[in-house]
């Protein structure tokens, strides 16, 4: 089991908590698998929605139900972004770029907004290794998210960015559930 990083979480609830009701927080598991085995748990903030130009920072949803409403932008969600740490570590960041409209099931080869990517960190004797797989690499992905802000992300063979010859070097397969906590 991986531990979580999530010094901005502990910082937020010790430094927020007084100012007034806190904004809710996901938690869930994270199992990947395929060229690399990790499973981690996490508990953050839920993502904030993304704003585009110079603005102040994007406030976070401020329940449950709203998170599950999506982004900032129309047609945009956010999904957790889990890293976990341990001897090697892993990055997943998940998005709809297009496509969301509200709770529901949703495919990458329904709704192509459907993306992303897991970055794994390596130790090698002269520096970290890093390995990028992506979802736009022939891979699968669905998302479903539900009403109370819930939700499953599962996706299998993304591949890797790095090539052999004309072949794709490795894949990984995985799967993210969370609840969401007003």
């Amino acid at each position: 089991m991986m531990t979580v990083v999530a010094a901005g979480a502990l910082l937020c609830a010790t430094a927020c908590a007084p100012f007034g009701p806190s904004e809710p927080h996901l938690q869930g598991t994270l199992s990947v698998n395929g060229d690399y085995d990790i499973e981690t748990n996490f508990d953050i903030p839920a993502p904030a929605a993304t704003v585009s130009g110079p603005a102040s920072p994007a406030a976070g949803p401020s329940t449950c139900a709203d998170y599950a409403k999506g982004g900032g932008t129309a047609g945009t969600f956010e999904l957790p972004s889990v890293e976990a740490s341990d001897d090697t570590t892993l990055y997943l960041t998940a998005q709809m770029t297009s496509g969301y409209t509200g709770p529901r099931m949703y495919t990458n080869a329904a709704t192509p907004g459907l993306t992303g990517q897991v970055v794994v960190s390596t130790s090698a004797g002269q520096g970290p290794i890093f390995t990028t797989y992506r979802s736009a690499r022939g891979g699968s992905s669905r998302l479903r998210v539900n009403r109370d802000g819930s939700g499953t992300l599962s996706f299998s063979d993304w591949g890797s960015t790095e090539t052999r010859g004309t072949y794709i070097a490795g894949f990984i397969d995985g799967v993210m559930t969370w609840t969401c906590h007003d």
